[in-house]
């Protein structure tokens, strides 16, 4: 349930993931699973890590 408070104060879209809160874990977890299995086939994948930006550097630890 924490992963649902910490969306809902992010910027939009990730706030309307808090309707996945009303289903049972069991199929929040094989929705997941699902997700996992086929993001690459839908998002594809990098071929190498991103390097940040200048002004995007600060926002990462060391």
């Amino acid at each position: 349930m924490v992963r649902f408070v910490i969306a809902r104060r992010m910027s939009f879209p990730w706030p309307m993931f808090g309707v996945f809160r009303v289903l049972p874990r069991g199929l929040r977890d094989a929705l997941y699973r699902f997700v996992a299995r086929n993001r690459y086939r839908w998002f594809g994948r990098a071929e190498a890590c991103m390097v940040p930006r200048v002004e995007l550097q600060e926002r990462f630890l060391d």
